[in-house]
């Protein structure tokens, strides 16, 4: 969202304020639920020579909080990957009726460091891209939807209403990035008596 500050537009607007955001025609009435809703994480100032100073919000949806929340040491032995995400949705507050059951699905463990915390974020891909063996994967995606649920679900989420992105298509224009940024190494020396 971007409008002039001149007129003392979004003045009002702090960090972590949440959003929502409906999208149509100018003086439509809007009902039922936003397309998103989220938190803001950014405001900037920029200045444009031609439209003054503008305020700029940038923010994530209401997943951000698998980011922004650590979970501390736990392990889990032979569980169903479900009862991991719901157990994710409660420590969150999040609603846990869109999560899916697999009832077949073989257990698993998962075990978060002692020495270290671990996002919301990385122990759901933990447990979504599981290999039970060399055929057989959990599979699942996942989000947080507008009216604070955990959606987890068999992948891919969507199946209609999908078309091929193709440059020069539908695809204008993209940006590559490349950052070192987020690279971590974890190294461990086995045969020593401590890690």
């Amino acid at each position: 969202v971007v409008k002039s500050s001149s007129a003392g537009l979004y003045s009002d607007i702090s960090l972590f304020d949440k959003v929502k955001i409906w999208l149509g025609y100018e003086g439509d009435s809007f009902a039922g639920d936003p397309l998103l809703v989220g938190r803001i994480s950014q405001i900037s100032t920029p200045l444009s020579s031609s439209q003054g100073y503008l305020r700029q919000f940038n923010g994530k949806d209401q997943g951000e909080i698998l980011l922004r929340r650590l979970k501390g040491q736990k392990s889990w032995s032979s569980v169903a990957p479900h009862t991991i995400a719901t157990e994710v949705a409660t420590d969150l507050g999040l609603g846990t009726g869109q999560i899916d059951t697999d009832t077949g699905a073989m257990p698993i463990s998962v075990e978060i460091d002692p020495d270290r915390y671990e996002t919301y974020f990385n122990l759901l891909r933990i447990i979504s891209d599981h290999w039970y063996d060399g055929s057989n994967q959990v599979k699942k995606d996942w989000y947080v939807d507008v009216n604070n649920n955990l959606v987890w679900k068999a992948r891919p989420l969507r199946t209609v209403g999908v078309e091929t992105l193709t440059v020069g298509g539908n695809i204008e224009n993209y940006t590559v990035l490349r950052d070192l940024e987020n690279v971590r190494n974890k190294i461990y020396v086995y045969g020593a008596p401590e890690k």
